[in-house]
């Protein structure tokens, strides 16, 4: 009896049942405010995972917003050389023919060949970067790139977006270089508006402005027929001349390496225009196709230091 009485268990008092009560209460309070701001946290976190996201998505120009107003097409490329850049896909080499929009990033692994959506030709050597802003921006990124706009081109405007500027133009031939050395801009002919933080200034055919990284700049002056433009010769694509007057040949041939056409006389002026070529000599370079054309025909042609010199067989 007593090992019983010693073993039984007395009931607690009503203010001990009260204290543990509260006290499990409190502790099933904090276990589940803690649950609450871990869900909390884990969303918070996603959130600001998902904010970030969004927030390079739009802030880097190396992520694809959506396609805009054609830029232009694509004229002239061979296997690989021009591709769009994709955020999360495998990049896109474009093919000629497929047209440039805003929003799409480009990078010339060789020299590409665009049409303006306006009118003129848009050079990109290779190992240039670039986008399209809008039909008639593009920004560049890295690298160089050339464009030929003819003043028969009426509607023909481009503006080059870098990261120190802009230039704008009309009816011209220029260049724009970006490296990691500074930005360079070269006029062939006409006349472009160079702009910056700090001010505009206008540039016209044979200027050439250099501004290093530094801020610093540097004016001087570069012939029309300079080596440094060679590239855009060879690296230009020779337009359908199938059915067209040699004389549309040799304008073009002529623009492209920095000259004007120049006739001996008013018979090799009539001769041009009125033989008539037939073939195709796209593929060539600008000097090689000429050569091939006029190979056909009683004229000869002639680069000189300004002007491509044409005649009739027999003429001094």
């Amino acid at each position: 009896m007593r090992l019983r009485e010693y073993l039984r268990t007395r009931p607690l008092a009503e203010d001990s049942l009260a204290r543990m009560r509260d006290a499990v209460a409190a502790e099933w309070r904090s276990s589940t405010q803690r649950r609450r701001m871990q869900r909390r946290v884990a969303l918070w976190a996603m959130t600001g995972a998902a904010a970030a996201i969004s927030a390079v998505w739009i802030a880097s120009p190396w992520f694809a917003p959506a396609p805009g107003l054609p830029l232009g097409t694509v004229s002239g490329v061979t296997a690989d050389s021009l591709y769009e850049l994709r955020a999360w896909r495998r990049d896109s080499a474009l093919t000629a023919g497929q047209p440039v929009r805003a929003g799409m990033k480009l990078e010339a692994r060789q020299t590409a060949d665009i049409s303006l959506q306006g009118g003129g030709t848009l050079l990109l050597r290779a190992g240039t970067r670039a986008r399209g802003v809008d039909g008639h921006t593009l920004y560049l990124e890295s690298g160089t790139v050339y464009v030929d706009i003819d003043p028969a081109y009426e509607r023909g405007t481009l503006e080059i977006l870098t990261p120190r500027g802009s230039v704008r133009h009309t009816a011209t031939e220029f260049e724009v270089a970006v490296g990691t050395s500074g930005e360079r801009v070269r006029v062939r002919e006409g006349a472009v508006l160079v702009g910056s933080a700090r001010a505009t200034r206008s540039l016209t055919a044979g200027d050439e402005l250099t501004q290093a990284a530094d801020g610093t700049t540097q004016l001087r002056r570069i012939d029309s027929t300079d080596p440094a433009w060679k590239w855009v010769e060879e690296s230009s694509t020779v337009p359908d001349a199938d059915g067209k007057p040699v004389a549309f040949l040799l304008a073009w041939v002529a623009r492209r390496s920095g000259r004007s056409v120049q006739y001996a006389d008013a018979h090799a002026r009539e001769m041009a225009e009125k033989t008539i070529l037939h073939g195709s000599v796209r593929g060539l370079d600008a000097a090689a196709a000429l050569r091939t054309a006029v190979s056909t025909t009683t004229l000869r042609c002639e680069f000189r230091p300004k002007v491509l010199w044409v005649a009739a067989a027999g003429t001094r």
